[in-house]
């Protein structure tokens, strides 16, 4: 059943009689539909990362913010054991670059307090879920909704419901760089905030003295960058008032100023906790102009990066965007002017804060509300052409005269712009997907909570800690409770005088490292932030290479997908006990084959087994090979399978891996790549300044190696760790 134009004609008629009341409610239920789809969207994006990962998507940054939030529970003045410990660390003086590196990183992920507000906002939620990890992945679930609503209310104070509705619709498939609207980060939720205010004075012209001191003290309470959101709220507020200089504002105002200037004056007077931000190293020789025009560049390749993304066609947007302002009524289009002079000027402006470390960051984080605004112009033009078409189509059947292409024009700009609405739509679909996947695939790591509270069993109060990395172990332990535990972070004092006073003290007695199988096939970098993958792959832009190493292990565990067969020699002469696979089968039943091999890799006749594995398996299985000496026993995996391998021991030790008997592990790649090969000695992964202490692992589930140098007298009977 088809309908005719003279009906649709008939119909479209009707709609300029609407009375005010039901004009109303359609403009408010277009702003209902744009959010509610905004969230689902948004929500589809991040649901699968925050919730079926081992652990918090960025795991670096997640626990930064989470170890400040146990520091402000246990520890509000940073004097307990570690901190005390690192903070003496902190003062020995070293002249190498990459020392001075790593002391930034302690003082940003460790000691600086820049997020309170944040941190309360988790404690809150932690009284209901019982952890922070769970807390925070709640409150990043909620993202969407916080974003939607921001951006809402901002754009409809701007442009009016219908088009903010429409923005809310067209920025729903948006994936930003950096940090983008799919982390639910201190910044962001400062920016929020900045979205409501701004609304709120916009939609007032200015007189919103209670909004602007309320929403100042939350945003400066935020995050830093909530000062610079703060500071276009002042002005804009002022601006907006000048001409009648209400006195109520004006209070407002000079106590939101003085808030800032407090944030800014508090690091001067207070030194624990900590609340000066450490300035970045120049770590790469180039001076501060240099720095600058790297800040310009990475904005531009971000933009031509991002184009499909969030633009589409940036000819078109930029053409949308022009007409969306030409249209605007006069009122509307001061206030946009206002604002967007405003934000201009803060922009240029954040591009000679130089961060060398992360150029144009502080560009890429304030963007984000400036191209919303310009996605509303997008909306406007749309909305402005749909009716303009309405009312061509009226017009004609009110004179019950034909369309032609004279007075029909509406109907193809509102088609034209559709058309370009709808692919701006649509062409982040990509972005979406390579986004997410990204979430997932970034810092595949698993720790587990169960090591740091061993460590916490066996420790004796005054008992010292030794860590190797900063950016997730540490953070993890110490949310963990190992902040009653003394600490020292052993970048900090490797190569310094004080070196040896530091790890010859008869208090330390645990070692905390990655777990060799962490790490990259070609292992390129000592560094764990250089491991990971670094950015989504948008195959639609040039900009963005596919990345072509990743680690050998994920979540603690080596998938056997990736390999075609897997050696394991023992590093001792004598073996007891035959070798035990732990496997973890998400999918369908499968198999390997095991055997020994001799030093040419020859299968020694009669020896090989088949080993099943059953379905949706977790379990140790026992291949029935027993290596002798100048033997080792290879697993020959399958073509395709679900299965990983998250253990390999001869029963000598309650761990996952043979540390025991310091065994040597080749893995076979499917590909052209050379063999990797990985050593469980525990005498390799401790510093070798604790030569002589006879290390054994006590725990090594996950990506993490708990290590005692004093450790008591070993058992050597068989045990596994629990199925």
């Amino acid at each position: 059943m088809s309908i005719s134009l003279d009906a649709w004609m008939k119909a479209a008629s009707i709609l300029p009689v609407i009375d005010s009341r039901t004009r109303t409610m359609i403009r408010w239920l277009v702003f209902g539909v744009g959010l509610l789809l905004f969230i689902c969207v948004q929500s589809a994006v991040i649901y699968d990362p925050i919730w079926n990962r081992a652990m918090l998507p960025e795991v670096d940054d997640s626990y930064t913010y989470l170890v400040k939030t146990a520091e402000m529970e246990q520890c509000f003045f940073q004097d307990c054991p570690a901190l005390k410990d690192l903070r003496k660390q902190l003062g020995i003086a070293s002249g190498d670059r990459q020392t001075e590196m790593e002391k930034y990183l302690v003082e940003g992920r460790i000691f600086l307090v820049y997020h309170p507000l944040f941190s309360l906002l988790i404690i809150g939620l932690k009284q209901f879920t019982g952890t922070l990890g769970t807390a925070y992945q709640i409150l990043w679930t909620l993202g969407p909704l916080w974003f939607g609503l921001g951006f809402g209310c901002l754009l409809a104070a701007i442009w009016g419901p219908i088009p903010a509705g429409i923005g809310l619709i067209l920025l729903s498939s948006k994936v930003f760089p950096g940090n983008g609207i799919h982390y639910v980060v201190p910044s962001n939720m400062a920016m929020v905030i900045a979205l409501f205010v701004w609304a709120r004075i916009i939609s007032r012209k200015g007189n919103a003295p209670f909004t602007l001191i309320v929403g100042t003290l939350l945003m400066v309470a935020m995050h830093p960058l909530g000062r610079i959101f703060s500071a276009i709220a002042i002005v804009l507020s002022l601006w907006m008032i000048w001409p009648t200089r209400q006195r109520r504002v004006l209070i407002a105002l000079i106590a939101s100023t003085c808030i800032v200037a407090l944030a800014f004056l508090l690091p001067l007077f207070i030194d624990t906790p900590v609340l000066s931000i450490p300035p970045e190293p120049f770590l790469h020789g180039r001076g501060f102009f240099a720095e600058i025009g790297i800040s310009v560049l990475t904005v531009l390749v971000e933009m031509v990066r991002f184009e499909p993304a969030i633009f589409g066609s940036f000819v078109f947007f930029a053409a949308s965007v022009v007409f969306g302002i030409l249209v605007l009524n006069p009122e509307r289009r001061d206030r946009l002017f206002i604002f967007m002079i405003l934000y201009t000027l803060m922009l240029g402006a954040s591009l000679v804060y130089v961060l060398p470390l992360h150029p144009a960051d502080v560009f890429l984080r304030l963007w984000i509300p400036f191209l919303a605004v310009l996605v509303g112009a997008v909306a406007t033009a749309i909305w402005f052409s749909a009716r303009q078409a309405i009312t061509a189509i009226s017009d004609a059947c009110t004179r019950n005269a034909p369309l032609t292409l004279e007075n029909a024009w509406p109907l193809i700009l509102f088609a034209a712009f559709t058309v370009y609405g709808t692919q701006m739509l649509f062409s982040g679909i990509e972005a979406f997907g390579a986004t997410r996947e990204y979430m997932k695939a970034r810092q595949p790591l698993l720790l587990d909570p169960e090591q740091p509270k061993l460590l916490l069993s066996k420790a004796a109060t005054k008992d010292l800690v030794l860590y190797d990395n900063v950016t997730v172990i540490m953070p993890f332990y110490f949310v963990h409770g190992a902040m009653e535990l003394g600490a020292i972070y052993y970048p900090l004092v490797k190569g310094t005088a004080e070196e040896h006073a530091w790890v010859n003290r008869p208090e330390l007695r645990f070692v905390v490292t990655y777990n060799p199988i962490v790490s990259l096939k070609e292992f390129q970098s000592s560094r764990d932030e250089e491991w990971w993958i670094s950015s989504p792959e948008f195959r639609f832009s040039p900009l963005s290479k596919p990345r072509s190493t990743y680690q050998i292990g994920k979540e603690g565990r080596i998938d056997a997908n990736l390999f075609r067969s897997l050696e394991i020699k023992p590093g001792t002469q004598s073996i007891e006990n035959t070798l035990h696979v732990f496997v973890h089968n998400s999918g369908n039943a499968s198999r390997f084959q095991a055997m020994l091999v001799d030093a040419e890799g020859r299968q020694i006749s009669g020896t090989s087994r088949s080993i099943d594995i059953p379905a949706q398996s977790k379990k140790w299985v026992d291949t029935g090979l027993l290596p002798t000496p100048g033997t080792s026993v290879r697993i020959d995996f399958p073509p395709k399978t679900d299965f990983s391998i998250a253990g390999l021991n001869f029963g000598t030790s309650g761990t996952m891996w043979p540390w025991a008997t310091k065994s040597s592990m080749r893995l076979i790649s499917k590909g052209s790549g050379s063999p990797v090969g990985i050593r469980f000695d525990p005498e390799e992964i401790v510093p070798a300044s604790l030569a002589g202490r006879d290390p054994v692992v006590l725990d090594d589930r996950g990506c993490s190696v708990l290590v005692d140098i004093r450790a008591p007298e070993k058992s050597g009977r068989l045990t596994f760790i629990s199925d």
